[in-house]
């Protein structure tokens, strides 16, 4: 969110029609450098993930962890530069990056790769969109198919990132503002004796 945000900065101040074909060839680079590392399709990267991610989730035993990881950091890219100055929302590439990471995380010892896929999807949504109820229902929803119960999982996940989120992203409050400080107390005069 931050790349979209500071891609979105950039364009709006300077000159659109310059500079979105040089961001649409530079996701068009992505893409291919991708597809050149890893073997797999300039699709992944390239388009938003609602068409590519039942491919994903369906096979996700034809993944590798190089290609998942080369497949988040190119399409993470793609996605900071895409969603400051192309069209499109932060759903889909959110749930198609949180699938990658599920698929990623499945291969950690007592993790099922249907509660992964799960979790990573509502922790990516919630993570961009900040709705934690709209992510469990749609991780939730999503799936649905799977069979078991996957509910408690997703909330304990979309629970985790949304406060590690809010952690990440709050700014911090400076020193002089932090806490209010004690007013000095008055040095104690001398008592006369006798």
């Amino acid at each position: 969110m931050r790349g979209g945000l500071l891609t979105h900065r950039i364009v709006s101040r300077r000159k659109p029609v310059v500079l979105l074909p040089a961001i649409g060839l530079v996701v068009g680079g992505l893409a291919i450098a991708f597809a050149q590392a890893t073997g797999k399709s300039v699709n992944e990267v390239l388009f938003s993930g609602q068409a590519q991610l039942p491919g994903l989730v369906g096979q996700p035993g034809t993944w590798s962890l190089a290609a998942l990881s080369w497949l988040i950091v190119f399409k993470g890219l793609a996605y900071a530069l895409s969603l400051g100055s192309f069209r499109g929302g932060p759903t889909f590439p959110a749930l198609f990056l949180g699938a990658a990471g599920g698929i990623m995380a499945s291969h950690l010892p007592g993790f099922p790769i249907q509660a992964a896929i799960a979790v990573g999807m509502g922790a990516a949504n919630v993570s961009v969109l900040l709705l934690p109820l709209s992510a469990v229902v749609l991780a939730t929803l999503l799936t649905s198919h799977a069979g078991s119960n996957l509910e408690p999982l997703i909330i304990v996940g979309v629970v985790v990132s949304y406060i590690v989120t809010l952690l990440l992203t709050r700014s911090p409050t400076p020193v002089s503002e932090a806490a209010p400080q004690p007013a000095p107390t008055p040095a104690l005069a001398p008592t006369p004796s006798g």
